[in-house]
């Protein structure tokens, strides 16, 4: 995370370390509303007033989500903005609405995943890799969205994990071009904006899924 010079004094070297360690994670939280536990009265006062520096910034920037400004409309955040030059801008929005550097990385990690599990051929199986490749998007999506379901912020048929799955069709069976259109319109139906934690839960399920893979080899070696 980017600190303006001017917004507090110079720290002491050892402070600014420890603020370049745990800055980024602590936004990150603040960001998927996941509770920050900080001890004040172990802080000095030029740490405390830091702190509350970025939780001010971090509310700020959830309330720029959505609203068009000089500021990356996915996320909020007041960082340099970018041509995203994603595979699908019209479908993730960026074509029509300001990104940052850190959103259009999401953005292009999400979009390669989803144009390569398209290249593989409809199955009737549901461990094929088309099948496996949306259920990691999917579960992705899942646990980005968990805690504002169980919290009824958000409604679970308004949220994107609802929204990526077909209608009329089981997803390994779905034609290619039906599947498709309900993958690429997911993003609008569900109003969808948070590509940074979707893109980092999305790494997670495909080791999830490689590590259960690597299992099931050793298992048939035995």
């Amino acid at each position: 995370m980017r600190i303006q010079e001017n917004t507090v004094n110079p720290f002491p070297k050892e402070i600014a370390h420890a603020i370049s360690v745990y800055a980024d994670k602590f936004v990150d939280q603040l960001r998927r509303n996941i509770p920050v536990t900080i001890k004040f009265d172990e802080l000095n006062s030029q740490s405390r007033a830091f702190v509350e520096y970025i939780a001010e910034q971090a509310l700020a920037a959830q309330k720029r989500v959505r609203k068009n400004g000089e500021w990356c409309w996915f996320c909020g955040c007041e960082g340099r903005l970018v041509a995203c030059n994603c595979l699908y801008p019209e479908s993730l929005r960026c074509a029509e609405h300001k990104i940052c550097k850190d959103c259009s990385a999401a953005h292009r990690k999400i979009a390669i995943h989803i144009n390569n599990l398209l290249k593989y051929p409809r199955s009737n199986r549901v461990s094929s890799r088309r099948y496996q490749g949306w259920k990691q998007l999917r579960e992705a999506a899942e646990t980005v969205e968990e805690k504002l379901v169980a919290e009824r912020s958000l409604d679970l048929a308004d949220t994107l994990e609802v929204a990526l799955i077909p209608d009329e069709y089981d997803v390994w069976e779905c034609p290619t071009s039906e599947l498709r259109r309900v993958i690429l319109g997911s993003f609008r139906k569900a109003k969808f904006t948070r590509f940074q934690e979707l893109a980092s839960e999305l790494d997670n399920k495909i080791q999830e899924s490689a590590l259960e893979s690597a299992v099931r080899l050793v298992n048939l070696w035995k």
